[in-house]
């Protein structure tokens, strides 16, 4: 029960919401079922055939079945269910020097098995229409590889044509057969693909008008088959393509409502993050890192803060002072060393320009185009580079505009919070030294004021005892030292006195 669970949500939501993979199931039903035609109609017209028609029409039905066969294989449609049943490129990888090698490519093995397929940037994202047969990044192949299809179309179609009467076009069992590459080219090139198609197919069907193959009965050429042979395939174009632009159409609307849905959410879980964790600085740049990597929806994202050194005659160089990883470190860590992350910053840091990337990883592992697109973008503070956001992906285009934006957003929104708790850190030095001070000066005005008092009262003390010493003559011998000491410690008093006012 389980198993049918995963299995069935495996299946992206848009196949049933959006008819994302409609093109496929139009392509896939019609190609099967125009061929058991063609299987039905010969099988029913078997004792009238000749025996060279006979090998004719197993050679046909031979060669439809495997090419039916190898695009249904390799349908992205399939690939939905059985991701790993077939590969396009089986070349190995070379011989891994050493230890690490070894893990870096059982890495990339499994990252390419998680992302065979195209996947949406998020759960809820809209993926691209997904083309009747595979695609992959190299136009001209995919030239060849639809281009052959036609032609593989055009000769069944022409040699197949001295089954019916007239020997040509619409007559052959094969004809609506041969219209499904109309179907493929028109959905996935529009309706300059799907005319082209049509074109090189419609010659095929003329050729075989005008030049009959071996074996034909003589005919006489009539109008009217001649123009049912020549419409259908140009009106197939155009409305298959009309079909794909309006599922294209409806798909990037909604993909940009999505979008926007999804930034403000972003935006608004990166701006609780800023507030909630603006007391700790690395705590803040660890969540932040996370919430902006989830945001965005990146595998990877770092967060660099730099501070610049000035090394004499080279001028100003960039060093990096906080850094912070957030990502899935399981299936791109080991595709990414830290020191190629710290060279790309050091880059930006000294370029102080943005810098985009995109790396195709090995084709013997990866496939399909897939590579490891970077962005980094630098923020700048008194007109140094102080804060850079990095964002890595393994994708099959570049990171887009979209992504840009939202990394120049949410930049300065990590740069205002950071300057905030440096401004709140200083504001607290700057309240602790005013009252270190303020506590200072309450304790030097008491000792001061302690030593007027002692100096007050040890000038009237001296002046008492020179007071008795003159009154009695007597005592003027005993109380002379006594004056004497009381007068060096008025002296000293008021020395101290004054050193204390003074400073």
């Amino acid at each position: 029960m389980s198993q049918a669970i995963h299995t069935f949500k495996t299946i992206p939501q848009t196949t049933f919401r959006r008819l994302r993979n409609t093109p496929s199931y139009i392509f896939l039903v019609w190609r099967w079922g125009t061929w058991l035609y063609a299987l039905i109609w010969i099988m029913a017209r078997w004792p009238y055939l000749d025996p060279p028609q006979a090998s004719t029409a197993i050679i046909l039905l031979l060669a439809t079945f495997i090419q039916t066969l190898i695009v249904t294989l390799y349908a992205p449609v399939l690939q939905i269910f059985l991701p790993d049943f077939l590969r396009l490129n089986r070349r190995q990888p070379a011989r891994p020097q050493d230890e690490r090698h070894t893990r870096q490519l059982t890495t990339k093995q499994r990252g390419t098995r998680q992302n065979r397929r195209p996947q949406p940037l998020a759960a809820d994202e809209e993926a691209e229409i997904a083309p009747p047969m595979a695609r992959s990044r190299n136009l001209y192949r995919d030239l060849v590889v639809y281009g052959l299809d036609v032609v593989i179309c055009g000769l069944v179609i022409y040699f197949s044509g001295p089954f019916g009467r007239p020997p040509f076009g619409a007559s052959s069992p094969f004809y609506r057969y041969g219209l499904s590459t109309i179907f493929v080219a028109a959905f996935a090139y529009h309706y300059r693909g799907g005319l082209l198609a049509a074109l090189g197919y419609e010659l095929f069907v003329l050729f075989g008008a005008y030049f009959p193959p071996p074996g034909t009965i003589p005919f006489t050429l009539q109008l009217q088959d001649l123009a049912g042979a020549v419409v259908d395939a140009p009106l197939i174009a155009i409305l298959s393509a009309f079909l794909a632009t309006l599922l294209e159409s409806y798909t990037r609307s909604k993909r940009r409502e999505q979008d926007n849905v999804r930034r403000q959410r972003a935006f608004m879980r990166v701006s609780e993050t800023l507030v909630t964790g603006a007391h700790d600085r690395q705590k803040l740049l660890r969540q932040s890192a996370e919430q902006i990597r989830r945001g965005g929806h990146f595998e990877r994202l770092i967060v660099a803060l730099l501070t610049s050194n000035d090394s004499g005659a080279e001028g100003r160089q960039a060093e990096i002072n906080t850094y912070i990883e957030a990502g899935l470190e399981a299936s791109l860590a080991e595709d990414i060393a830290s020191d190629e992350s710290e060279t790309f910053i050091g880059q930006v840091g000294q370029a102080g320009e943005k810098l985009v990337s995109f790396e195709p990883l090995d084709r013997g592992t990866a496939g399909d185009g897939y590579g490891l697109a970077r962005l980094y973008i630098p923020f700048f503070k008194d007109g140094q580079v102080y804060l850079i956001l990095g964002a890595e992906s393994v994708r099959q285009t570049p990171f887009e505009t979209k992504h840009d934006e939202f990394l120049s957003i949410v930049g300065p929104q990590l740069l205002v919070t950071l300057e905030n708790m440096r401004l709140t850190e200083q504001t607290a030095e700057l309240a602790a030294t005013a009252e270190r001070g303020r506590i200072a000066r309450e304790m030097h005005d008491g000792v001061a004021q302690l030593v007027y008092m002692l100096s007050l009262n040890t000038e009237t003390c001296s002046a008492l005892a020179h007071r008795l010493a003159d009154a009695s003559s007597e005592d003027a011998q005993t109380l002379a030292p006594l004056a004497e000491r009381l007068d060096k410690l008025v002296t000293i008093s008021k020395q101290a006195l004054w050193e204390t006012r003074l400073y």
